[in-house]
């Protein structure tokens, strides 16, 4: 997959979008093969204030991801921190208004309508 947009954070002086990820699991996916354990991913989430909706694209690109290797996960915990909270969309660095249309929250209701019609 290419990248549709820059990650809306920096770890270990990385930035980090979609290959950088993909490559540093590259081990790990190896060795899931060969042992078969179920695998969750917890918190995933970005900053609401990245740039335009890199965040919701992040999010995006992740929970697809994840969900081609047979993951299953969640969304950063709902309504605590206002950083990372689904359900603001203010550039702000300061707490928000929470709305149910922000582009994260769309994306995660989303991949949950749509795991609930699969399954």
């Amino acid at each position: 997959m290419v990248p549709t947009v820059i990650a809306p954070t920096k770890a270990d002086d990385k930035i980090w979008v979609l290959p950088s990820v993909q490559i540093s699991l590259v081990e790990f996916w190896a060795a899931c093969r060969r042992y078969e354990p179920s695998i969750y991913v917890g918190e995933l989430s970005a900053p609401r204030w990245a740039p335009e909706h890199s965040a919701a694209a992040y999010v995006a690109d992740l929970i697809a991801y994840f969900e081609r290797h047979g993951c299953s996960g969640a969304h950063h915990e709902f309504r605590a921190w206002h950083g990372l909270d689904a359900e603001m969309a203010s550039a702000s660095r300061e707490p928000g208004i929470r709305t149910a249309k922000t582009p994260v929250r769309k994306v995660v209701q989303a991949g949950l309508i749509w795991r609930a019609a699969g399954s």
